[in-house]
């Protein structure tokens, strides 16, 4: 075999071995030149990204989706002229949404601090904030000084704070009301009956029972201060006459198998 054939079949041979080079193709991403197929794998292993490399104005079947792939959830549902933002969806929004308008049903306390029950047809006139909480909760821990000062800018106006302490470390109620110099009445919840008649299910939680006696906003949001502050001031500047008072329904009734 001649010397040009044998070069011949050598290159032939050479080249066979060589991988194409569209399976190794690096090309610059963002001036990284780590290959197409692992940028995708890295961006699917990252919180929140879903292995794209330009994930703007993306919605996929949880929904829309911000500059950086994250999720955004949707606004809460909101009601009325100042935009009262409410907790929950679906079948427990349902059971929320039909307690409104109407009288709240009574409360239901094993102890009271200080020691003088509440009476919600008593408080006609005012303005009531329905304040679940637990001393236990951290959350509400974290709330307690705004509540306070809620108290202390809307009662002039109106506002009456009542705070509804979880059946759990009911015990300790007494001690953490002292201990942080708590200025509105609490009561002690008896044994969970008005979480469960208010479907409160989470703490803290806020409703708000108008000037007439109404149950007007249940379980408003409190992912912000404002929300609560603006379902507040919505109430204390309606005007409502004294007639109007005086002419609202009582308080619900409650069956002897709800306490």
């Amino acid at each position: 075999m001649s010397r040009k054939a044998r070069l011949a079949i050598f290159l032939t041979s050479l080249l066979s071995a060589l991988p194409f080079a569209s399976c190794t193709e690096r090309k610059e991403v963002d001036g990284d030149s780590t290959p197409v197929v692992e940028k995708e794998r890295e961006a699917s292993s990252d919180d929140g990204a879903k292995g794209i490399l330009d994930p703007e104005s993306v919605e996929d079947e949880e929904g829309a989706r911000d500059d950086r792939g994250n999720v955004v959830e949707p606004e809460p549902r909101r009601d009325g002229p100042r935009e009262v933002v409410f907790e929950d969806s679906g079948r427990k929004r349902r059971f929320l949404d039909e307690m409104q308008g109407k009288p709240p049903r009574p409360l239901f306390c094993s102890s009271w601090i200080p020691p003088v029950p509440f009476d919600l047809e008593e408080s006609r006139g005012q303005v009531v904030l329905l304040f679940f909480w637990g001393s236990w909760c951290k959350a509400c821990q974290r709330m307690m000084p705004l509540v306070k000062q809620w108290h202390e800018r809307y009662t002039d106006r109106g506002l009456v704070i009542l705070g509804i302490h979880s059946t759990r470390d009911g015990e300790r109620a007494e001690a953490y009301v002292r201990d942080h110099d708590i200025p509105f009445r609490v009561g002690v919840d008896f044994e969970q009956s008005n979480e469960k008649r208010f479907h409160v299910d989470s703490f803290p939680d806020f409703y708000l029972v108008d000037r007439k006696g109404i149950l007007r906003f249940a379980d408003i949001s409190n992912a912000r201060e404002q929300y609560v502050v603006d379902a507040i001031e919505m109430l204390l500047e309606e005007d409502v006459s004294r007639e109007e008072v005086g002419s609202a329904p009582g308080a619900a009734a409650v069956d002897q198998d709800d306490r």
